[in-house]
């Protein structure tokens, strides 16, 4: 039976760029951390296990991967406990459209069903769409606005 893992996001950002984009927007070239936290959703406690690398993947023409110096895992979750997972720093490259990908691999080695808030069914990946935006338009409508 397969294990059914909620994953969430937030981003932080520069207070400057925060208010002038979407709550879960983040900005080309500027430094971000996606802050990501995982719910077990089954019936059943999730043994916890290891995190592959996770991708940023703009429409499958330029990805960046984080790899950790040292390997990440998921903790061990009963039934419907919440848990902080990993905090991920990043310069996003280009802007427009991005998927954000997260893979684990159970420690039982069981499938798991990746699930959002979204209420979208489980999928053999987690992923979720992230929109970049182009810092030099941002700094243009923050500058005319008087921000």
């Amino acid at each position: 039976m397969n294990h059914k893992l909620l994953i969430e996001y937030s981003v932080e950002i520069d207070p400057k760029f925060k208010s002038h984009i979407g709550q879960k927007d983040i900005v080309r070239a500027v430094s971000c951390s996606l802050k990501f936290s995982v719910t077990n959703s089954g019936d059943r406690v999730f043994p916890g296990g290891d995190i592959l690398p996770i991708d940023l993947d703009f429409n499958n023409i330029v990805k960046q991967t984080w790899i950790p110096e040292k390997p990440e895992s998921c903790p061990e979750l009963a039934i419907g406990e919440k848990k902080d997972l990993l905090s991920v720093e990043t310069v996003p490259i280009t802007d427009g459209l991005a998927w954000i990908k997260i893979t684990i691999h159970s420690k039982d080695n069981q499938p798991i069903d990746y699930l959002r808030v979204d209420n979208e069914p489980g999928q053999p990946i987690w992923r979720d769409c992230v929109y970049v935006v182009n810092r030099e338009i941002l700094l243009t409508l923050i500058k005319i606005s008087g921000g």
